[in-house]
C-alpha cells in the first residue's frame, strides 16, 4: 500500500524453504568428520552419509564442515552436505541414549563438578543424567507420598471430629440474664446482676408512711 511519497510494492514474496532459514539461525560450528563420526561437547554423532567426508582434506589441513545444533534437542546435529548444498540430520552415534536439552548438559556438567568429579566422556555424561533423573523422580515421589499421608491426616482429624461426645460449650456472656422474682406484692420483677448499675429503689409499702390514724381520718374528710 502507497502512499504520496511512496509507491506500493506489494506483499513481500513467501519463503522459499522455512525449514533452511530456520536451521540457518541456530548455532553453529566447524567440525572434521572422523571415522567415528562428528563430536560435539563430547557426544559423538554418525550416520552412514558422512563416510565419503571422512577425513578429507583441503590443502594441508582436513577439511572442516558446517553443524548446527539446536540447543533445546541436541539429540542431533544438522550437518551442511557440501554436494547437496542442504542440511543433513546427524543423529547421536548411539541411539539408545535420551534426548536431552543443552540446558540438560550444562545441569549435568555442574552435578558433576560439585561432587568433584569431571564430564570425562560421553559414558560419563549420560550415566550422571540418568542418576540426576532417577533423584529427582524419587523427590517427586517422596513429595507425593508426604502430601498424601497429610491430607489422610486432616481427613482423619476431621473425622473424629464429628464423631466426638462432647457436646459444644456456649460462649461466655458478658452479663448475666435477667431472672424473674416474685415481689411482695405478687407482681413479677426483674433482677439483673450488673455492679454498675444502681441498685433498683424499693417500692413504697402501707407501712412505709408514717401518718397516725388522726392525720389520716382528717384528711379523707377533706377529700
Amino acid at each position: 500500500m502507497g502512499n504520496d511519497r511512496f509507491r506500493g510494492i506489494g506483499l513481500p514474496e513467501p519463503i522459499a524453504n522455512p525449514r533452511r532459514l530456520r536451521l540457518d539461525f541456530l548455532p553453529f560450528r566447524t567440525r572434521t568428520v572422523q571415522s567415528e563420526g562428528i563430536v560435539w561437547d563430547k557426544i559423538w554423532y554418525r550416520d552412514p552419509l558422512l563416510s565419503q567426508w571422512v577425513k578429507t582434506d583441503e590443502g594441508r589441513r582436513r577439511r572442516k564442515f558446517k553443524v548446527r545444533r539446536d540447543p533445546t534437542d541436541i539429540s542431533k546435529l544438522y550437518f551442511l552436505d557440501p554436494m547437496l548444498n542442504d542440511y543433513v540430520e546427524i543423529p547421536y552415534r548411539d541411539t539408545g541414549r535420551p534426548s536431552i536439552s543443552l540446558w540438560d548438559y550444562r545441569a549435568v556438567e555442574a552435578w558433576l563438578h560439585r561432587q568433584g568429579k569431571a564430564a570425562e566422556n560421553e559414558q560419563a555424561i549420560f550415566d550422571a543424567y540418568e542418576d540426576m533423573h532417577r533423584i529427582t523422580a524419587e523427590a517427586t515421589r517422596q513429595t507425593k507420598r508426604v502430601r498424601r499421608e497429610q491430607a489422610k491426616k486432616r481427613e482423619l482429624g476431621k473425622h473424629r471430629a464429628e464423631l466426638t461426645l462432647d457436646p459444644p460449650r456456649p460462649p461466655a456472656e458478658s452479663q448475666a440474664k435477667p431472672k424473674a422474682m416474685r415481689r411482695r406484692d405478687g407482681h413479677l420483677a426483674l433482677v439483673v446482676n450488673n455492679q454498675e448499675a444502681d441498685p433498683p429503689k424499693p417500692r413504697p409499702t402501707s407501712n412505709d408512711f408514717d401518718f397516725d390514724d388522726a392525720e389520716i381520718k382528717r384528711g379523707v374528710e377533706e377529700w
